[in-house]
């Protein structure tokens, strides 16, 4: 069993490469203020004229790493 901690977005760089956590991320509480953070950096990126996606991840803990 896990433990829930919250909600990231993730960005996925039109150069490709990993995924990884945008410029002043932050961990969310619930899923509507992740995508709400993911909308505004969708937008911010389609004003620059790039092609950079995101998606969100849900960060837990397992009971054993506790």
């Amino acid at each position: 069993m896990s433990t829930e901690i919250g909600y990231v977005v993730i960005e996925h760089n039109q150069a490709g490469g990993p995924a990884a956590l945008p410029e002043l991320s932050d961990i969310h509480s619930n899923r509507d203020d992740a995508e709400d953070d993911k909308a505004w950096r969708e937008n911010l990126t389609a004003k620059a004229g790039r092609r950079d996606t995101y998606s969100i991840a849900i960060i837990s803990r397992d009971e054993e790493d506790q």
